[in-house]
C-alpha cells in the first residue's frame, strides 16, 4: 500500500489499529485513516479551530474511550470520532511554560491515561480528561528519551542516551 493507493505520502512514523478496526497511518504529509478498501487523509488547515495543527505526524495511541491520540510536529492532537473533530491538548512546565514540539511516541498506561514524549527531553502524562496533562518525567541533561513503553506488569520504559 503507497501513495498510489491514496496515502498521502510513503513515509510513516506508527501505525495503530483502533477498536473500530481501521488502521491509522502517521506519515510526514498528514494522518491517514484506512477502512480496508480506501484511505481518508486529515491535514492541517490553516486557521482552522479544530483541525491538525501539523502535517508532520510522528506518534499515535488510542485512550479507552476510543479518541486517538496524535502526536506531531508541533505537539498533541485529539481526534474525536463521534464529532469527527480534532482538538489540541495544552501542555505546561510547573512554570507555567507552556511545552510543544515533537512527540516522539506514546503509550496507555493501566489507568487509561496517556504518557507522551515531548521534544525528546520530557514526559507528559494526560487523560482522559485532556485538562489533566501534566509533567511526568525530564530527562536529565544531555540525553534524549525517544521511546516510551510499559510492560504486562505497569513498569514504564524510557530507553534514553546517557
Amino acid at each position: 500500500i503507497g501513495v498510489e493507493d491514496g496515502l498521502s505520502q510513503n513515509t510513516v512514523y506508527d501505525l495503530l489499529q483502533d477498536q473500530r478496526g481501521f488502521i491509522w497511518v502517521a506519515t510526514q504529509n498528514g494522518l491517514n485513516r484506512f477502512d480496508g478498501s480506501s484511505f481518508k487523509v486529515f491535514q492541517g488547515e490553516s486557521g482552522a479551530a479544530r483541525g491538525l495543527t501539523s502535517d508532520a505526524i510522528f506518534s499515535l495511541s488510542e485512550d479507552f474511550d476510543g479518541k486517538i491520540w496524535v502526536g506531531t510536529l508541533n505537539g498533541v492532537n485529539i481526534y474525536d470520532p463521534a464529532m469527527e473533530s480534532f482538538s489540541s491538548l495544552e501542555l505546561a512546565l510547573p512554570s507555567g511554560n507552556p511545552v510543544s514540539g515533537i512527540v516522539r511516541d506514546m503509550t496507555l498506561d493501566r489507568e487509561g491515561k496517556v504518557l507522551m514524549v515531548i521534544a525528546d527531553s520530557c514526559v507528559f502524562r494526560a487523560g482522559p480528561v485532556p485538562g489533566e496533562a501534566s509533567l511526568f518525567y525530564t530527562a536529565p541533561k544531555g540525553s534524549e528519551i525517544r521511546s516510551i513503553c510499559t510492560d504486562p506488569e505497569g513498569n514504564l520504559w524510557l530507553p534514553c542516551d546517557l
